[in-house]
């Protein structure tokens, strides 16, 4: 009925014409105008001033090699072109810094840049932990640099909102993610759409083991093989749910990526709008490095909220500046707590299993624990057993040859990092660094044609260092073993540093790291119930929640004790923080405090409801304060208090509102038997 749509639509296509150029990068151009840094030149006399500037900071001794190696990584970064790359990244860090947000000590391969760490993008000196700057950025494999960021969970969304003012809110966008159907869901869906009944579906469905393809379980799983032979239906949906296996499911937003381009976004890829009205581009993060734009991961980590708070506390509580940078990574005290595996609230080692293997490692160096954060995965946790026993009787550790023991001696005869695959290619067969990643890469990915040349290259390259092939051959094979698991060994140390931090803060500032800890997990009960007792087992005194006492959060409190001969003595306590209770919100706790510190203690509940009828404190709200205890302090016990609650229609005017005040009867006698369990 409406033929000219045809033509319409055909002449749109017609019109469409786009080429995917994946040779020309993006990156956003760092420009200080009041800095003068205009032109390419000018940017990279400023990368380098920033880092000769910071050598002091980082170094007590500046010595050749960091000279050297400080002229290497200039000279590749500025022939890769990432000049720009690595100024943006400083830009927001720094921006962070200066407001207070704390930032991890890094992740990932950039830890291997001495460029990074000083910048102070990343926290490691990549000589002394023996990191790779190829590993990051090879100059013979021309790809996008990755640096990915830690910052305190609660204040990311800052840093994004820094880096739209800069960059233009046209420029910056989170990249967009595609859900696919797995093997489970495509069963499933396609079982609903048989009309199978869900209780039938959740039955069926556990037939396929976790991690399978459908194929693969039917090939491999007789009971699954079964449904589906002996059931037509089934056969059917099997037919149809093949078919959909890995198609897109549904679009949603990447939960740390950032887009930031040098044009208008629209100019490169297909934008759509998420639900909190914020722009998403629609190329997942892979086809968006492809294009050559610049992808980072803004990473929100709980754990460094909990490590500012702490230090924020401890110089309220004892005037002391903690710098995280110069903490000593030799501390007995912390040493101590790893060996007794009291690692509950410590970054990456909390776990039960991760508990029962550091006790039993008794670590006495960081190393130690790098090396736990990289064995503590699937497939690589087979080897902790052996690594523990080498560890504990290092006369018994054996080396394929004397060129090996320099880089495994540090874990203990076991292979654990890529780094190491790349350092025993450089040691044994003359491998440049550029070329040992080559390898790792080769290896990590089995890449068949590259394996057969890396191979020949790395027989032959020792054989010519004076090895015998058969030697040769063997620690080839043992290499390729290992690059199934082999872990990045600069990320292992960014983490391994930031659990050591959590450690040193718990072991040297307990009751501080014990309080932060508390209000960055409050509204997570089964782990707030967990450092409760943790609290306890430390001899710190958990006080009960106070209406006059207590803040909206955790906090350290100041409680006289006996002493023996009778001077005053005090310990510092954790009070309970009013909003770690259920049902009750921040807002209301804020406003009854407020009043609280203006006008003095509340007196008792009717004055507590006199001075708060104008606050948004709900009857609901003083119910659940009831039940903790936070009113125990008055001359009423908690029944007559919600007895008293109850009966506030017959005393004037509501604080809690009309609707609530009529709230079924019934409803209200069963709420009142609730107990609350702190």
């Amino acid at each position: 009925e409406v033929p000219e749509a045809i033509d319409n639509t055909n002449e749109v296509a017609d019109k469409c014409n786009l080429d995917f150029d994946f040779k020309t990068s993006h990156l956003p151009k760092f420009i200080n105008k009041e800095k003068g840094i205009v032109t390419e030149e000018q940017r990279f006399q400023y990368l380098t001033d920033l880092c000769e500037n910071n050598l002091n900071y980082r170094y007590e001794e500046i010595t050749p090699e960091i000279k050297e190696r400080l002229a290497f990584e200039l000279k590749t970064i500025k022939s890769m072109n990432f000049v720009d790359y690595f100024l943006v990244v400083h830009d927001f860090i720094r921006e962070a810094r200066e407001l207070n947000i704390a930032v991890g000590p890094g992740r990932g391969s950039a830890a291997g840049s001495i460029v990074s760490y000083l910048l102070q993008i990343t926290d490691l000196d990549p000589l002394h932990y023996k990191l790779y700057f190829e590993r990051f950025l090879n100059p013979e494999r021309h790809s996008m640099p990755d640096i990915d960021i830690d910052f305190e969970d609660s204040r990311r969304e800052e840093i994004i909102d820094y880096v739209k003012k800069v960059y233009g809110e046209d420029c910056v966008s989170q990249i967009g993610t595609f859900g696919k159907l797995e093997s489970r869901a495509a069963f499933r869906d396609v079982a609903r759409a048989f009309k199978i009944t869900p209780s039938e579906i959740n039955i069926q469905s556990k037939k396929i083991p976790m991690g399978f393809a459908l194929q693969k379980a039917y090939d491999q799983n007789e009971v699954f093989k079964k449904l589906i032979d002996e059931n037509e239906i089934y056969k059917k949906i099997y037919q149809v749910a093949k078919r959909l296996e890995h198609a897109v499911r549904n679009f949603s937003t990447h939960a740390c990526g950032v887009l930031i381009t040098d044009e208008p976004l629209w100019n490169y890829v297909p934008l759509a709008i998420d639900k909190n009205k914020k722009m998403v581009s629609m190329y997942e993060k892979n086809t968006v490095e492809e294009l050559g734009l610049l992808k980072m991961d803004f990473l929100g980590l709980k754990n460094l909220t909990t490590i500012r708070e702490c230090c924020k506390l401890v110089k309220e509580n004892r005037n002391e500046l903690i710098d995280l940078d110069k903490i000593p990574l030799d501390d007995q005290l912390t040493f101590d707590l790893y060996k007794r595996g009291a690692t509950k609230g410590v970054f990456q080692v909390e776990s039960p299993g991760m508990q029962k293997w550091i006790k039993e490692l008794k670590p006495d160096g960081i190393e130690d624990i790098i090396a736990m954060v990289a064995l503590y995965r699937p497939g690589p946790m087979q080897n902790i057993p052996v690594f523990i026993q080498n560890k504990q009787n290092l006369s018994k550790i054996e080396y394929l040859d004397p060129c090996m023991e320099p880089v495994l001696k540090n874990t203990y005869g076991i292979f654990v990092y890529q780094e190491q695959v790349m350092n025993i290619a450089q040691v044994m067969s003359g491998f440049s660094m550029a070329d040992a990643d080559h390898l790792r890469k080769a290896m990590g990915k089995k890449i068949a044609s590259l394996m057969e040349k890396q191979h020949t290259k790395f027989v032959e390259g020792a054989i010519q260092k004076g090895h015998k092939r058969e030697l040769a051959e063997n620690v080839f094979a043992l290499l390729e073993r290992f690059a199934e698991y082999g872990f990045n060994r600069a990320h292992a140390a960014c983490y391994g540093l930031l659990s050591y931090r959590t450690a040193y803060l718990k072991a040297n500032y307990s009751q501080e790291y014990m309080c932060s800890l508390l209000n960055t997990t409050k509204s997570d009960e089964k782990k707030l119930e967990i450092y409760i007792e943790e609290c306890k087992s430390m001899n710190i005194d958990i006080l009960a929640p106070d209406i006059n006492k207590s803040g909206v959060f955790f906090q350290l409190e100041k409680q006289q004790i006996e002493s023996i001969d009778g001077s005053e003595v005090y310990k510092t306590c954790i009070r309970f923080g009013l909003a770690a209770i259920k049902n009750v919100g921040e807002t209301a706790l804020e406003a009854l405090i407020d009043e609280r510190s203006k006008n003095g203690e509340y007196r008792g509940i009717k004055d507590f409801k006199l001075r708060n009828k104008n606050n948004k404190v709900t009857k609901r709200t003083v119910e659940f304060l009831i039940k903790a205890g936070a009113f125990d302090g008055s001359n009423q016990d908690r029944m007559s208090l919600l007895d008293s609650l109850n009966n506030i229609r017959k005393e004037g005017p509501s604080l809690f509102g009309a609707i609530e005040v009529e709230e079924d009867t019934q409803e209200q006698e069963s709420s009142n038997k609730t107990e609350m369990n702190l």
